[in-house]
């Protein structure tokens, strides 16, 4: 053996003999204990599996794999194809609604789409403009109600500023305008979204209870009525609620006549309208009473005929009773009633009550309409020059609409129309039978050759 082979030996025996020699690796018996060093970061078993895999697709799987399992998207970072690096932080940003993770992707394509997700996941319209694709961005707000998107259009300083406080649901767009700009937008926007504190943010007092009295008829609560502190609106913003208005209530108005006419109907006793002065006052007493008691009978001792056919035709459409109606002066004024009454409550009778045809004939047209009964067209028979047109116009909204029961087909007077009814049944029901029915000869061979 030549003397370098020899020394090659003694070097792989001293190598061998390491862990036997005391006190080289560790401590003997007598030996002083050494500090044990920190331990240095090395990569996991795992890790070190997926760098000996053979190719680079695997070693990427691996790596994805074990950066999801362990929640650690550091681990994403060592995935080589950008395809699978994208994916693997896709996960982590759909998992965390966190778009920093979309931002580390390598792909345009892959970074939009992730951009998307999180902006519809957390509905943050923010998130859609670290789009790249200007287009997507768009669509993206709009999707997500962004109000510089939604409301640019508009150019009117309190039309814009209501605008994007309605699409936020905040107040800020409206308070930060000029005073008179933003009482305008908060005035709006309470009676949009039914806010009251919209109204007391308003600065000038007399817009600010005119907020009150607005919101609280918009939304039917009398509660409002008493935030108002100037005493004649507020008394008037409770006579609007008289059935609902309490003795307590009533007792804060300051005018005698206001304070008697809102406990006449917060008690519910008539007798107080004897006792006020003023007679437009007394009117609305007394038509506020017939309101609350739901009694016409409190119509007749109104004075002021405005204010009684209006009472007699609230009462009236209340109870589709348009015989009440008659009590109304003069005849334009009753065939209104007797149209309020019958559109309100679909009442075909009450419109053959009314006297004058311009008001007849679109009180027949709506509530055949509303009943979707094509039949009740037939009822406009008037010599007057616009009945064709309020027959036609009866007739064809109902068709048009094409919910009608077939079996009033045959009850319309008008062959072209009855024709088109059938027409129109027959393609709904996919039954040529109908096309029997249909009087004229070209509609019909249109009919027939639909199931040819």
């Amino acid at each position: 053996m030549d003397k370098t082979g020899f020394r090659a030996l003694l070097i792989a025996l001293a190598v061998l003999l390491l862990p036997f020699l005391p006190g080289c690796i560790g401590p003997g018996p007598e030996a002083t204990p050494t500090p044990t060093p920190a331990p240095t970061a090395e990569p996991t078993p795992a890790l070190q599996g997926c760098a000996t895999l053979p190719t680079l697709y695997a070693r990427d799987q691996c790596y994805a794999s074990d950066a999801i399992g362990n929640s650690d998207p550091e681990g994403c970072a060592r995935i080589v194809n950008y395809s699978g690096l994208d994916a693997c932080y896709g996960h982590f940003a759909a998992q965390r609604s966190d778009p920093q993770f979309c931002g580390r992707m390598r792909l345009a394509g892959d970074k939009d789409a992730c951009y998307l997700g999180v902006a519809r996941a957390t509905a943050n319209y923010s998130v859609c403009a670290m789009v790249s694709d200007a287009s997507l961005v768009r669509a993206c707000g709009m999707e997500l109600r962004d109000p510089a998107l939604l409301c640019e259009n508009e150019s009117v300083g309190a039309n814009r500023s209501l605008c994007e406080a309605v699409v936020s649901g905040s107040l800020a767009p409206c308070l930060g305008q000029a005073m008179e700009v933003k009482d305008d937008c908060l005035a709006r926007y309470a009676l949009n979204a039914s806010d009251p504190e919209a109204c007391q943010s308003i600065t000038v007092p007399n817009r600010r209870n005119g907020c009150y009295n607005s919101l609280a008829a918009s939304v039917n609560n009398i509660t409002f009525c008493s935030l108002i502190d100037e005493d004649n609106l507020r008394a008037s913003c409770v006579l609007e609620f008289g059935r609902d208005a309490t003795t307590e209530m009533c007792r804060t108005i300051a005018s005698p006549d206001l304070m008697l006419a809102c406990l006449a109907s917060a008690e519910r006793l008539p007798q107080y309208c004897q006792q006020v002065a003023d007679y437009l006052v007394k009117d609305r007493c007394y038509d506020q009473v017939a309101r609350t008691l739901n009694n016409a009978s409190f119509c007749r001792p109104i004075s002021t005929a405005l204010y009684r056919n209006d009472c007699y035709t609230n009462i009236s459409v209340r109870n589709a009773d348009p015989g009440l109606c008659a009590n109304v002066i003069p005849e334009l004024e009753r065939d209104k009633c007797y149209s309020a009454v019958a559109v309100a409550n679909n009442l075909q009778s009450a419109c053959d009550s009314i006297v004058l045809p311009s008001i007849k004939m679109p009180c027949q047209s709506t509530v055949a309409v509303q009943l979707d009964d094509p039949a009740l067209c037939n009822a406009i028979n008037s010599t007057a020059s616009q009945s064709s047109y309020f027959k036609d116009r009866c007739y064809s909204t109902i068709l048009e609409k094409d919910t009608y029961d077939y079996m009033k087909c045959g009850s319309i007077i008008v062959g072209t129309y009855a024709d088109e009814c059938y027409l129109r049944a027959a393609r709904r029901y996919g039954n040529p039978q109908f096309c029997l029915q249909i009087i004229y000869e070209v509609t019909r061979r249109q009919c027939q050759q639909q199931f040819q």
